[in-house]
């Protein structure tokens, strides 16, 4: 691949469903043993500048991550941070995935997050078959894809666009010229009878989507959308098999519908998968693949009882929980979510209380028994936090995640996320999700949670740095320390509350 000079990178950040620790849930819930995340080896090919592999790294000092990329810009950045945080157990290579010598190693867990379909037919090939000479024979690989059918708008989008920029080399000019012809579609006039406007809703992602998106997706020379079926042919192909959509575990409030389990459509497993993909207008798909072997993978919500769930999950308002009446519940995220199922309702509630910190399942079910009157199987639990919008509002576990539900009196976080914060970019917490903090207050604290620092040290060293102007807070005058220094407290005490809600702080 060759770069000019002006480049843009591509989309950097930990895939929160391509970490070891969510591809052991997956191999859990569907019958085979994973590695312990926590002594693991991966490979991630496409690597970047390690942002998904760094935390991991940094988290589970015994296991050995190794990144490949061509992208010799990025992985000298990602190198320069690995150094700085002193991970021995992290190396990034600037090479093609193709000429990597392994000899006898085997991975436990393989990433190819954004590769599959932005490539040729040919290193597609290439890429499946190193996955299945690579993998350990309890291995799991991730590999992400443009899906079908939804990608059939995204391709009509590219289409209009790539005319007007064909002849243009800058990166960044052929993005300008893109959106400014996705402008121009997006203030064409309704015309009667047409059908522009099941193209406008494609139109409008494209127009939200950020320059990296644009320019790696809808401009890319190479962008194939797969079907669910060829996917896994050509899986076969190579001695893999699917197991099943990293995220989404391929369940979905249309999976009981009648017209899905019907005989008609019900033929098999993959038939059912792909007509509720169709349903969805499926448009991007996280594959867990394996290599193929007997038995074929089999979900049975009874493996759950050994996972551990985490859900942020508040009640919006007050309300009985115990009670037949529904109750919202809203994350700290912002999803909102109304449930009148009470084992639903209690589930996340006592979810809620431990927050960020996660409760094995069967100590779970204990605690909804406690406020119900009866005990609910592990497999109903289990349904109602993997399916649907229970999945959105509760996340499982293999192990439960080394975050501190509240802050101790030297409060501290990741070496990797004050670096990040330092720098101004997005950091990962500790459940490995991208998070930002916009606030420059809020980041610059982040930035000095070392464990070194009291709550009055903190405070500080903040009233410093706004006298100094180094960090802008609305209506403050830096001048004038006198007025505002007696708030600082407050607001660091209320800024550390925020960080242990985005799961942040470690022991």
């Amino acid at each position: 691949m060759t770069f000019v000079t002006k480049y843009v990178p591509a989309a950097n950040k930990a895939v929160r469903d391509g970490c070891p620790d969510r591809l052991a849930v997956v191999a859990t819930l569907f019958g085979f043993e994973p590695a312990a995340p926590e002594r693991c080896r991966v490979l991630e090919i496409g690597c970047a500048e390690g942002v998904h592999l760094a935390p991991l790294a940094e988290l589970a000092p015994e296991s050995h991550f190794r990144g490949v990329d061509l992208d010799a810009r990025a992985v000298e950045a990602g190198n320069a941070t690995i150094a700085s945080l002193g991970l021995r157990n992290l190396t990034l290579e600037c090479r093609d995935f193709r000429t990597l010598s392994i000899q006898n190693e085997r991975f436990d867990t393989i990433v190819a997050q954004g590769v599959y379909s932005w490539v040729p037919r040919e290193i597609r090939d290439a890429l499946l078959s190193f996955i299945a000479g690579a993998l350990g024979d309890q291995g799991v690989a991730f590999v992400s894809y443009n899906a079908l059918p939804g990608g059939h708008a995204r391709h009509l989008v590219r289409e209009l666009v790539l005319p007007h920029v064909r002849s243009l080399v800058d990166p960044y000019e052929r993005i300008a010229r893109a959106r400014e012809v996705v402008g121009e579609l997006l203030r064409l006039p309704p015309q009667p009878g047409s059908s522009f406007a099941l193209l406008r809703s494609e139109l409008e992602h494209f127009a939200r989507a950020s320059d990296s998106l644009v320019h790696h997706d809808y401009l890319a020379e190479t962008n194939e959308n797969v079907g669910l079926a060829s996917f896994v042919e050509h899986l076969a192909e190579h001695g893999l098999e699917y197991v099943s959509d990293a995220a989404t575990l391929d369940r979905s409030t249309f999976g009981e519908h009648p017209l899905v389990t019907s005989e008609a459509v019900h033929g098999s497993e993959l038939e059912r998968i792909a007509y509720v993909d169709r349903l969805e207008m499926r448009r991007f798909r996280q594959a867990v693949v394996r290599k193929r072997r007997d038995p074929a993978p089999r979900f049975d919500l009874g493996r759950a009882g050994r996972l551990w769930f985490a859900s942020s999950a508040e009640p919006a308002a007050r309300g009985d929980v115990q009670g037949a009446e529904p109750v919202s519940f809203k994350t700290v995220a912002g999803l909102e979510l109304k449930t009148s199922v009470p084992d639903a309702k209690l589930a996340l509630y006592e979810l809620g209380r431990v927050w960020p910190q996660a409760l094995r399942l069967d100590d779970l079910a204990e605690r909804v028994a406690e406020r119900l009157g009866s005990t609910p199987s592990i497999e109903k639990l289990a349904k109602l936090l993997l399916d649907s919008g229970g999945s959105a509002a509760a996340r499982a576990f293999f192990r439960p995640p080394a975050c501190l539900r509240a802050p101790s009196p030297l409060p501290k976080t990741t070496a990797l996320a004050r670096l990040d914060a330092g720098r101004g970019i997005e950091v990962t917490n500790v459940h490995h999700e991208p998070v930002k903090f916009d606030v420059p207050f809020n980041r610059t604290l982040l930035a000095l949670l070392d464990g070194t620092r009291d709550r009055e040290a903190l405070a500080r060293e903040l009233c410093d740095a706004i006298e100094a102007g180094h960090v802008a807070v609305p209506g403050i005058d830096p001048k004038a320390r006198s007025r505002w220094e007696g708030l600082i407290p407050r607001e660091v005490d209320a800024g550390i509350e925020r960080i242990a809600r985005f799961a942040l702080l470690v022991a």
